[in-house]
C-alpha cells in the first residue's frame, strides 16, 4: 500500500507543473513544442530532399510517386520527448494532441512543392481560438496557393514539381 501511495505522489508531483500553468504560459510552452516538432520534421525532410535532388532535381518527387518517404522511418526521424503534447505518426506528417486540453489537437501533413515545404493542418473542431491562431501562425503558407485544382498539382498531391506541371498523391502507407 505504501508503494502505491509513493507512486501516486510521484505522479501527482510530476504532472502538477503541467496543470499549475496559466493559459498564457501553457500556450507559450505549446508553441515552443510545436516549433520543435516542426523543426525536427522539416530539417530531416529537407536533408533527404537535398541529398536525393543533388544529381536529379526530380529524384525526391519520383520517390514520393513510388510511395517512398511517407513515414518517419523512411526519413529516419526521431521525434523529441514532449511535455505538452502526445504525438502520433500520420502518413506524410503527424498528429499532436494536448495533454492539458483534449479538445486541442492538430494534424499536420507536410507537402513539397518543388524544394519548398507546405503544411495542411486540421485543427480539432472544439479547440480554443488561441490554440487555433497559434497553430495557424506556425504552419501558415504565407498566403501562397500550394495547389491548383484541374492540374496535376491538385489538393491531393503530396509532392509537385515544375509549378503545377507535375503532381503525385503518393501512396499512403504506414
Amino acid at each position: 500500500m505504501e508503494k502505491i501511495s509513493i507512486a501516486a505522489f510521484a505522479f501527482c508531483l510530476s504532472t502538477s507543473a503541467l496543470f499549475a500553468m496559466d493559459s498564457e504560459e501553457r500556450l507559450t510552452a505549446q508553441e515552443e513544442e510545436l516549433r520543435l516538432v516542426q523543426e525536427t520534421y522539416d530539417t530531416r525532410i529537407n536533408e533527404v530532399m537535398e541529398t536525393l535532388n543533388e544529381k536529379d532535381s526530380t529524384a525526391f518527387f519520383k520517390a514520393r510517386a513510388e510511395g517512398k518517404y511517407v513515414t518517419w522511418k523512411d526519413f529516419e526521424i526521431e521525434m523529441p520527448s514532449l511535455q505538452m503534447f502526445t504525438i502520433k505518426e500520420e502518413p506524410y506528417g503527424y498528429t499532436l494532441k494536448s495533454k492539458h486540453n483534449a479538445r486541442e489537437s492538430v494534424t499536420v501533413l507536410v507537402y513539397t512543392r518543388d524544394d519548398d515545404l507546405y503544411y495542411k493542418t486540421t485543427i480539432g473542431k472544439k479547440a480554443s481560438n488561441d490554440f487555433s491562431r497559434m497553430v495557424e501562425a506556425i504552419f501558415e503558407a504565407e498566403g501562397e496557393t500550394t495547389s491548383r485544382e484541374g492540374t496535376a498539382c491538385n489538393s491531393k498531391a503530396v509532392s509537385c514539381i515544375g509549378g503545377y506541371e507535375k503532381g503525385t498523391p503518393g501512396k499512403n502507407k504506414k
